[in-house]
């Protein structure tokens, strides 16, 4: 009842028909996969013979939907096609028939109770490919992170196409949040992501997903493929923005604003700058540690705005030691190359940047191993970079006091400023 009459000339018809029938049988394999006791996770492995083919019956509609979903997006009217009401399935509550996107969304949440890993992947494909508020976005996020956590899942996620997916998803939350510079793209898809304010724990989800399988060199490879490098930088980008901006907002607003003291005499940053937005850093980081690993990929990097990005997130947020140390670690891998190394040079803010983390985490010996790196690697490389770190005031004062409390540190004599 309310739902439109089909019109059997438009394309949407057959498409709406064969979805209905899919969901009809996934609902059907669900209800007799949970009455057979299956369920996520080992505990609950099926181990009947009904449980067996109840799960195989999950798992083929599953992939059966997946591939309607695909289907949808190589065509010009996507958007459309889901706003389309069903001729099957209605909301009581709204007494209305439930759009194509809204059945779809709510088929693939339900299987997150009943899905071996396959499945579970292929849900979650589903969910970032056609829903957008951000509860379910959020879920899927989680569970994609969790299953992430099992090396032998890395293989998964690049079979199932969930790469792209993930980074599309992470690209649609900057473009909503009007925080980062990235707001021409996928508009179609960010469209009710966000509305308020950058989406910091579904970044730190999906950013912590891409981290765990990027360990797989393959994975790297298909990552730097997709565009990871401009995605990432992006939301590294946005995050050090966002927290900026909350730090204005709350030196604005005075009194009222939770913060926490940045631990180095710089006065205080809220809660949101260091927790939220680090965390988020931290994760987009790891992943950029993991792709910086291949030899082929350096220029990929020089090009790509993430050295941009990476000094942006450590002067924003220079009093968390855990980001400062999650940039470092990527600088320190990149800064071995010459594409790399003529990046960082040719950006005027990195020097002093440079020789202010140097002296900012003088006591903190993995941070300052590798800011030391850095410098090493690049004023070895060049005589103009040599130049422009002794034109930073106070920068052989900086090398001294830290070469004093490295001696300190192994027997040597303290030296007192």
């Amino acid at each position: 009842a309310g739902a439109e009459a089909a019109d059997p000339s438009d394309p949407v018809t057959p498409w709406r028909t064969a979805v209905e029938d899919t969901l009809d049988q996934l609902r059907a394999a669900v209800a007799a996969a949970v009455k057979a006791g299956v369920g996520p996770g080992p505990a609950h492995t099926p181990r009947t013979a009904v449980a067996v083919a109840a799960a195989a019956d999950v798992a083929k509609y599953t992939r059966e939907l997946a591939a309607h979903v695909e289907y949808l997006r190589r065509q010009p009217q996507s958007s459309r096609w889901l706003r389309a009401p069903s001729t099957r399935l209605h909301d009581p509550v709204a007494a209305r028939p439930l759009t194509m996107r809204e059945a779809v969304a709510k088929h693939a949440y339900q299987l997150m109770d009943v899905g071996n890993a396959e499945t579970l992947l292929l849900a979650c494909g589903i969910i970032l490919r056609v829903v957008k508020s951000k509860g379910p976005l959020l879920s899927a996020s989680k569970v994609l992170y969790r299953l992430s956590k099992d090396d032998a899942n890395d293989v998964l996620f690049r079979r199932e196409r969930l790469l792209e997916p993930i980074l599309r998803s992470m690209r649609a939350i900057v473009s909503s949040s009007g925080v980062g510079s990235d707001s021409a793209h996928d508009s179609s898809i960010s469209a009710g992501v966000g509305g308020s304010g950058l989406l910091h724990e579904h970044l730190v989800f999906l950013g912590g997903t891409l981290k765990n399988i990027s360990n797989d060199a393959a994975n790297q490879s298909a990552l730097v493929k997709e565009g990871a490098l401009h995605v990432l930088a992006a939301v590294t980008s946005a995050c050090a923005r966002s927290a900026a901006h909350t730090t204005r907002s709350a030196a604005s607003a005075g009194a009222g604003t939770a913060t926490a003291h940045s631990g180095d005499g710089g006065g205080v940053l809220p809660v949101l700058s260091v927790d939220a937005a680090g965390h988020a850093i931290v994760q987009t980081a790891g992943v950029l540690r993991n792709l910086a690993v291949q030899a082929t990929h350096p220029p990929a990097f020089a090009c790509s705005g993430v050295l941009g990005a990476l000094r942006e997130a450590a002067s924003t947020l220079a009093a968390s030691a855990d980001v400062v140390l999650a940039v470092a670690r990527v600088l320190s891998k990149l800064s071995l190359f010459q594409e790399c190394q003529a990046a960082i040079e040719a950006d005027a803010e990195y020097v002093p940047l440079l020789v202010q983390l140097l002296d900012s985490f003088s006591s903190d010996r993995p941070i300052l191993v590798r800011v030391a790196f850095v410098l090493g690697n690049l004023t070895a490389a060049s005589e103009p970079f040599r130049t422009k770190v002794c034109a930073v005031p106070g920068v052989l004062v900086t090398l001294a006091a830290v070469l004093a409390t490295c001696a300190y540190a192994y027997g040597g004599p303290r030296l007192d400023a």
